[in-house]
């Protein structure tokens, strides 16, 4: 079954656009003064994105029945396939990608949607176009009522993951959907260093286990790192293996982007590559926790 929760949060500090809020995280324990706060997302799920003393506290309830359940995973079994999968995934990946921490805008809010002419986003509206036939099938039922496209977005990430053998990750919904493109120039270019790569993840406040972790998204599709449909750690272990170095490798020239080759050149990545290749149980547990924490970046709630 399609696992799907509600956002519960703490009203952010006003952010810079105008009818826009940042989540920002609850804690049992909340402290002020400049301290992070956690967004509770589910039962196993937790982030931590902003930091700065709560304003009055609100909750969205949102949440979708059993059957609303069942209704939307239907549409994506019916519309996303195992090949599609990995461009469903990058769509979450270039939409909460413009988050920013220290204004404290972008994020998950689907303003994917007026951003594909940017050259970061070439090819984007493959997995885009998936996205928009489930969201179209689901606004005829009652699901429809409480989904939001940028709710849908990170569902399509999250059913992405699971359908090829990945792990079941527990989605919450309830974000409110932009109605303008985000800043550009926010996400990092393919062929940054490793320095820049890291400090990009940062700004959207991210730690380097959490970078890292996600990196593990290109385990799918056509980079070459094992079976495409299948989502594992195999690229972590043919980071390793550095195929790209092999003379007698022809085809180890076209195994992932200069971004995934970076990782290893870092001696803090390159402990946690390493630690993921051996334990694929915690990649997925320790690349859910960020998924979830992606999807939230940002999110204005409804």
């Amino acid at each position: 079954m399609l696992r799907v929760t509600s956002l519960s949060v703490k009203k952010p500090l006003p952010v810079k656009r105008p009818g826009r809020s940042a989540v920002v995280c609850s804690l049992s324990s909340e402290i002020c003064a400049g301290t992070s706060r956690r967004l509770i997302l589910g039962a196993s799920f937790s982030c931590v994105l902003a930091s700065g003393c709560p304003s009055p506290s609100f909750s969205t309830t949102l949440s979708l029945t059993s059957e609303e359940k069942t209704i939307v995973e239907n549409a994506f079994k019916e519309c996303v396939t195992t090949v599609k999968a990995p461009a469903v995934l990058r769509v979450l990946f270039h939409d909460a990608g413009t988050f920013d921490i220290s204004s404290m805008d972008g994020g998950a809010n689907a303003s994917v949607r007026f951003e594909l002419d940017r050259p970061e986003n070439k090819g984007l509206k493959r997995g885009l176009s998936c996205i928009e036939k489930v969201y179209s099938v689901v606004q005829t039922t009652s699901a429809g009522q409480k989904l939001s496209f940028a709710d849908t977005i990170a569902l399509a990430a999250a059913y992405a993951v699971g359908s090829t053998k990945g792990p079941r990750i527990e989605m919450p919904i309830g974000r409110a959907d932009a109605t303008e493109a985000d800043p550009e120039g926010r996400l990092p270019d393919e062929t940054a260093p490793i320095s820049e790569l890291k400090s990009n993840f940062k700004q959207k406040g991210f730690t380097v286990k959490e970078f890292v972790a996600l990196c593990g998204s290109h385990t799918l599709g056509n980079k070459g790192f094992g079976d495409p449909a299948v989502f594992d750690n195999e690229y972590f272990k043919i980071l390793l293996n550095q195929p790209w170095n092999d003379p007698s490798n022809e085809m180890g020239k076209m195994i992932g982007l200069p971004s995934d080759r970076v990782l290893i050149t870092d001696e803090e990545c390159l402990e946690l590559v390493h630690m993921y290749a051996k334990d694929k149980d915690l990649f997925f547990a320790d690349f859910s926790s960020a998924l979830v924490k992606l999807s939230a970046l940002g999110t204005a709630l409804r």
